[in-house]
């Protein structure tokens, strides 16, 4: 999955949150660390699991149109 999403996605994904409103349970915008933690499975948050899986998947669809026009192109 960090491969896919790549280098600095935890940064980006708090400040999307921050920009949602996400907050975590002291009332404070997700970090870039917590997300982190996440990733290595150290805490659980189904909502931002569940943001990152779409986010991932979104990626996966539109890395696979890209590499379906890039077929038609060799054809």
């Amino acid at each position: 999955m960090k491969v896919l999403l790549g280098r600095g996605y935890c940064t980006s994904l708090a400040n999307r949150l921050k920009e949602k409103g996400v907050l975590n349970s002291k009332g404070t915008p997700i970090s870039p660390d917590y997300i982190s933690q996440i990733f290595m499975g150290r805490i659980t948050n189904i909502e931002i699991l569940s943001t990152i899986i779409d986010d991932y998947n979104s990626r996966k669809r539109n890395i696979s149109k890209v590499n379906r026009k890039i077929k038609n192109l060799n054809k």
